[in-house]
């Protein structure tokens, strides 16, 4: 069977608007509030704008063996999302049977002042070869057609992680996007005043840089951008899931190497769900590296951080930050984000472990863990959690901090995959506001998306 066939509740992002570990816009060189956030500006208004997949949208009408996917779009304003979707993006292709809007990142890749939606549908034919579609922004929002095409080849699953960073100094936005089945690869696109250009992999269209990895490695399995060398450029770490290594390859003013700069390789193998994110943790000039192990000791996960340095991430050093889960199958790492949440100018660390069963046998609760940084890096004891209300919720599918809002405190969105809003129907995804001393999990906004089947 192929291992990116299975819907299973271990996969990692499956709802995202900008970034999920598994893909997402970074602008980690300074972690102060609202640094990342206009990079979701659909619009051009000022406010953060969220895209929320739901990829088993269209699971149980005429045709249930397929279903086809829709994103919806909530533009932002002073009072945060509205309580209805702003714009219904469905999938393009008539039958993507396993799921448009699992995979999305927003920015601006054309660098006209508004957000673009990258879109993941990492399995959309018996040959697994995946597509990523982009939808390009305006002052209306997004076009209802994509722009840019982008299809994999057979056997990789294309579009299952997405990223964004500037890694060639053009001041444009460039898209990463990991097609992991197998050996796995990650491709580059890079950005520029014209539309990214539709490619056919599968047909001998090329990338601007292609990386490939090994047998049953599964490079690609999630992928972020960061400076972590602090020399002015982004560079891409990508995941390798089941060869149990992240690959990182330095950006400079002509973009990307041809093989990769560093290899952090002292990871807990079988990673295939697991994550990545980057932000600055420590306050200094340079950004770190979180990565999510969520196989560790039979599946309890863990979360290990690397700082940078002027030499980029460590290849040999040990995590200078070690993080586990409490229960075995907790999955905890199976989602992460870094950002400013207090205001004290060093990122904090929000951590999903959505297979959480609060002291009960497989109940899949799920859990978000937050822990703040400091001079030394990040606090080996948690600032404050949040368990899922109700069995089988696995929130923390996905946790993302952004300012929706933009009053200038960092807010959290946050998934529970398998929350329960009908009678067949599953998904919740959260919005807890930020205060100036932190997150409130307190009257949270919510929409109910159909990200699960029973």
């Amino acid at each position: 069977m192929k291992m990116y066939k299975q819907i299973m509740f271990i996969i990692f992002t499956c709802v995202v608007f900008m970034t999920a570990c598994g893909g997402g816009s970074d602008d980690s060189k300074n972690p102060a509030p609202n640094a990342a956030d206009l990079r979701s500006d659909i619009n051009g208004d000022g406010y953060p704008d969220l895209a929320i997949g739901a990829y088993y949208y269209g699971y149980y009408d005429a045709d249930p063996i397929e279903n086809e996917g829709r994103v919806y779009v909530f533009f932002g304003s002073s009072s945060g999302p509205a309580s209805s979707p702003s714009q219904t993006i469905d999938s393009p292709l008539p039958d993507s049977i396993e799921g448009f809007g699992k995979y999305i990142v927003l920015d601006d890749f054309n660098g006209d002042g508004y957000s673009d939606m990258a879109v993941g549908n990492y399995y959309t034919s018996a040959s697994y070869n995946g597509h990523v579609f982009i939808y390009y922004g305006s002052s209306s929002g997004l076009a209802s057609t994509p722009g840019t095409t982008i299809k994999g080849a057979d056997d990789t699953n294309l579009g299952w992680s997405l990223c964004s960073g500037n890694f060639n100094s053009d001041n444009y936005k460039d898209l990463t996007i990991g097609a992991p089945y197998g050996a796995g690869a990650v491709h580059v696109f890079y950005g520029s005043s014209a539309h990214i250009a539709d490619c056919d992999l599968s047909a001998g269209g090329t990338a601007d840089r292609s990386y490939a990895g090994g047998a049953s490695e599964t490079l690609g399995s999630s992928v972020i951008a960061g400076d972590f060398n602090g020399d002015g450029n982004d560079d891409l770490a990508a995941l390798a899931g089941d060869g149990g290594y992240v690959d990182i390859y330095n950006g400079s003013s002509t973009g990307l190497p041809a093989s990769y700069s560093a290899r952090r390789s002292s990871l807990h193998s079988d990673t295939s769900s697991g994550c990545l994110a980057s932000g600055n943790v420590h306050g200094d000039a340079y950004v770190d590296l979180a990565v999510g192990e969520v196989a560790h000791l039979s599946s309890t996960g863990r979360v290990c951080v690397y700082h940078g340095s002027s030499t980029g991430i460590s290849a040999v050093n040990p995590a200078d930050r070690e993080l586990a889960g409490t229960y075995t199958q907790d999955r905890y790492g199976h989602s992460l984000s870094i950002a400013d949440t207090d205001k004290d100018g060093y990122g904090d660390l929000a951590v999903g472990a959505h297979s959480f069963r609060n002291n009960e046998i497989n109940q899949y609760y799920g859990a978000i863990y937050i822990y703040n940084g400091s001079s030394s890096g990040i606090s080996g004891t948690e600032t404050a959690h949040l368990y899922g209300a109700n069995h089988s919720d696995y929130l923390g599918t996905i946790v993302n901090f952004i300012d929706v809002n933009a009053d200038g405190n960092v807010d959290l969105y946050a998934l529970a995959e398998g929350y329960e809003y009908s009678a067949k129907f599953f998904g919740r995804t959260y919005v807890y506001y930020g205060t100036a001393s932190g997150i409130s999990f307190t009257s949270p906004w919510h929409y109910d998306a159909e990200c699960y089947i029973p």
